[in-house]
């Protein structure tokens, strides 16, 4: 019975197996097996294995996950030393194997990770990430949970206690490491045993994995959640709330909208007023602008680069501007809150209430209709256009109002109810 089990992960590896498959010919440590996990392979995969290791087995599966590829090739395995390995990983050198086997003589280690070295026509991101994360120098993680089964090596012993998990589609090692280093079962890097590996370890610009991954690595599982820091959340920023569109008719909508804001997160409040005398009495004492003879020929934006500049006056520099057109039919503080926590929670430079349409829109120009988008699917299946009402509580970065723009390009649209 040999010693190590070599278990090579495939699909339609045809261009890369006739490469590894020689190496492992090559390997100065000869005590070992091979068992081929190929996930359906269309190409020449399964004959080329069969090829070189006539009597080496072969399991198929479907339903691919990593770890369910993994899970399986070890019940099918014979050595108390498991060496998984993906095909279109080449060892380097002969001392591949040696490396990986002489790693486990300490029996503390659990499981150790090799080197990985990208080829002359890797991408360069691919290039940068593997030189970066795979160093020269041997240790022994025992906090670090970083491991990667391209090219690694575990006892089964380990592994019966701690099988991998079958469901996720990304990262199982690094979930299976967290579970050994968790039981002082340690990690260990052994850079002696180097492979080839052509695409890397974050397939370059692949977002839709990246973006998998990082869900994962967030997730709390790890020991690291992604969330927001304290220092960025809504209520620890500094807020300027400017009210537009004050006079005697909308003085009760601002009255009642600033009782409603009793939670609203730390900042100052500044009114844009045609009659400031009725803002004296207030119950919160906002900061006033008066209406300007010019304001009719300023747009809002205009106006509140200016708020922004009388509160800069006042020693106040905000991390966001909330614009308020008290005439907006429907406002009310709900609309504003869910706006700041979404601007703050997720980062946005803009985040804006608006309204879905579903019609075909026309527009006159120069005394000429003309329509901007002409659908006629059925509603269920279009794609509706957006009409912003920017009056029911836009957040925005005052970098943006002082530009003279109002909205960014990293933007959130808070869709209304559909009427």
């Amino acid at each position: 019975m040999p010693r190590v089990s070599i278990i090579i992960r495939a699909k339609n590896e045809e261009y890369w197996l006739p490469r590894l498959l020689p190496q492992l010919k090559r390997q100065s440590y000869q005590d070992f097996e091979v068992i081929l996990v190929d996930n359906q392979s269309t190409d020449a995969t399964c004959a080329i294995f069969r090829k070189e290791y006539p009597s080496g087995r072969i399991l198929e599966i479907g339903d691919f996950k990593p770890g369910r590829a993994i899970n399986a090739g070890i019940e099918a395995a014979s050595g108390e030393l498991v060496v998984i390995i993906s095909a279109h990983c080449v060892p380097a050198e002969e001392s591949w194997l040696a490396s990986f086997v002489s790693a486990m003589d300490d029996t503390t280690i659990g499981a150790a990770y090799g080197r990985q070295l990208p080829m002359h026509t890797s991408h360069p991101l691919d290039k940068r990430d593997l030189l970066n994360t795979f160093g020269i120098e041997f240790r022994v993680q025992k906090k670090d949970t970083f491991f990667h089964n391209a090219n690694s090596i575990l006892r089964r012993s380990v592994w019966e206690r701690f099988p991998f998990d079958e469901e996720t589609p990304h990262i199982e090692d690094r979930l299976w490491a967290a579970q050994l280093i968790e039981n002082q079962i340690w990690i260990a890097y052994t850079p002696g045993a180097v492979v080839y590996h052509h695409h890397g370890i974050n397939h370059h610009a692949n977002i839709k994995r990246a973006e998998a991954i990082s869900q994962i690595l967030g997730s709390g599982r790890l020991g690291y959640s992604m969330e927001l820091p304290e220092f960025m959340r809504a209520e620890n920023s500094h807020t300027l709330y400017c009210f537009l569109g004050h006079d005697a008719g909308t003085h009760t909508v601002l009255l009642s909208l600033l009782g409603q804001m009793k939670d609203a997160p730390p900042g100052r409040f500044i009114v844009h007023s045609a009659q400031a005398e009725l803002l004296r009495d207030l119950p919160v004492g906002p900061d006033v602008l008066p209406y300007a003879a010019d304001d009719r020929e300023r747009t809002f934006v205009e106006i509140l680069a200016e708020l922004i500049e009388d509160e800069a006056a006042r020693n106040f520099f905000p991390d966001a501007v909330v614009y308020i057109n008290l005439r907006s039919p429907g406002l009310k503080w709900e609309l504003l809150r869910e706006a700041i926590h979404c601007y703050y929670g997720d980062m946005y430079e803009s985040v804006f209430w608006a309204n879905r349409e579903y019609s075909n829109i026309w527009q006159k120009d120069n005394g000429v209709y003309a329509q901007l988008r002409a659908d006629y699917t059925r509603r269920e299946k279009k794609e509706p256009v957006y009409i912003a009402r920017y009056g029911l509580g836009t957040v925005t970065a005052p970098a943006l109002i002082r530009s003279g723009a109002l909205i960014g390009n990293k933007v959130a649209i808070l869709p209304l109810e559909d009427n």
